[in-house]
């Protein structure tokens, strides 16, 4: 899929907070898109931001016990899920107010704190670094189609209310609805004031240290704020922590996290030397711990159309030189006592760990 499209250069952008913005209430999108499936929704999946109108807003709470959440799960209609802003907007009848919060790549869930009690639409938009203004509008909308079951016989895409309460959180809210066909315009586009300043357009190549390689690859993937430890991000904002360095033989990875919010993973970068320069290898991010790594058990994946017969070689030395000493099924837990040991060629990414008691395991079968 090709990379979704950002926001229209020029405009002025202001960082997602937990207060209402003050900037213009988005205007209704009068483009009809059909499923993601059509041409021209795969390619451009980020909507402009709305139009200039008149707003109104709502003062900023005086006391947390005033404010509200709203949480639930995002997706996408990929094998990838690209990182999103999640934004409520108030229900017409009542005072003008959107708040937003930003999810990073592989983030399925979502918490979107400091809301004021209300009724509000919720939507969602694919974050990215590219810019085509030629782009039209698409999103996801939590509508009624989504409790239906998103099938064929989920017709009504009207956009379902969200009642936030002081000091509750209001759960379940799946804005999952990509496949609206929208002749009631029933999408909100983003107002420009919700929508992130910080995309970062990762400059890839080579690196005279593993952790410029590594901020670099990890910064362009998770389109997230880097900062130091995840307790000083802030609210709404998606962030990214690189975290300490692990070095193992001409290569090293990175323990760090990630997300927004109370909706934080952990997060591994792995990067490589080739020969005096580090280059990027990989960001993998999970909810419980980074794996693989050095002191982790996991378990060993064969990938899909794997036979109940095949099995991952375990070899005496790394690469694909080194003599087989065992061969692992699917399945089979496997505790790395070493590595990365990178050796060029033969597998996808040339790293190699040890597994206690055994030998080296490629990769490839670590980390599905």
């Amino acid at each position: 899929m090709k990379a979704a499209c950002a926001l229209i250069a020029g405009l002025t952008l202001a960082a997602c907070g937990s207060s209402p913005t003050s900037a213009q209430p988005t205007g209704v999108s009068t483009s009809a898109r059909g499923p993601v499936g059509s041409p021209s929704a795969a390619s451009c999946p980020l909507p402009r931001p709305s139009s200039a109108a008149p707003a109104a807003t709502v003062p900023s709470p005086s006391a947390p016990t005033s404010v509200g959440a709203i949480s639930g799960h995002v997706n996408y209609p990929s094998e990838a899920l690209p990182s999103q802003l999640v934004y409520a907007i108030s229900q017409p009848g009542s005072a003008y107010a959107v708040y937003s919060v930003e999810t990073i790549y592989g983030q399925g869930t979502y918490t979107m704190v400091d809301v004021a009690p209300g009724t509000y639409s919720v939507f969602s938009v694919v974050r990215a670094a590219d810019s085509r203004p030629e782009c039209a509008t698409f999103g996801a909308i939590y509508s009624k189609a989504v409790p239906c079951g998103l099938d064929v016989t989920c017709t009504d895409h009207t956009p379902l209310p969200v009642t936030v309460r002081p000091g509750q959180v209001t759960g379940g809210v799946d804005p999952s609805d990509w496949y609206w066909n929208a002749p009631d315009n029933s999408f909100q586009a983003p107002p420009a004031g919700v929508v992130p300043a910080h995309s970062f357009v990762p400059t890839g190549g080579a690196f005279s240290s593993a952790r410029a390689a590594a901020g670099d690859f990890a910064e362009g993937r998770a389109q997230a704020l880097p900062i130091e430890t995840m307790d000083t991000c802030p609210k709404n904002r998606a962030c990214l922590v690189l975290g300490s360095e692990i070095d193992g033989a001409n290569a090293a990875y990175f323990i760090g996290a990630s997300g927004s919010n109370h909706d934080v993973l952990a997060c591994g970068t792995y990067v490589y030397l080739d020969s005096s320069e580090w280059r990027a290898l990989a960001w993998r991010c999970r909810k419980d711990r980074v794996f693989p790594a050095v002191g982790q058990t996991g378990t060993v994946t064969l990938g899909i159309g794997a036979a109940p017969t095949d099995c991952a070689n375990v070899r005496a030395t790394p690469g694909l030189t080194g003599k087989i000493v065992a061969c692992f099924k699917a399945g089979t837990q496997v505790s790395l006592d070493a590595g990365p040991n990178y050796v060029p060629g033969g597998i996808p990414n040339g790293l190699w760990w040890h597994v206690s008691t055994n030998g080296w395991i490629a990769d490839e079968y670590l980390y599905r």
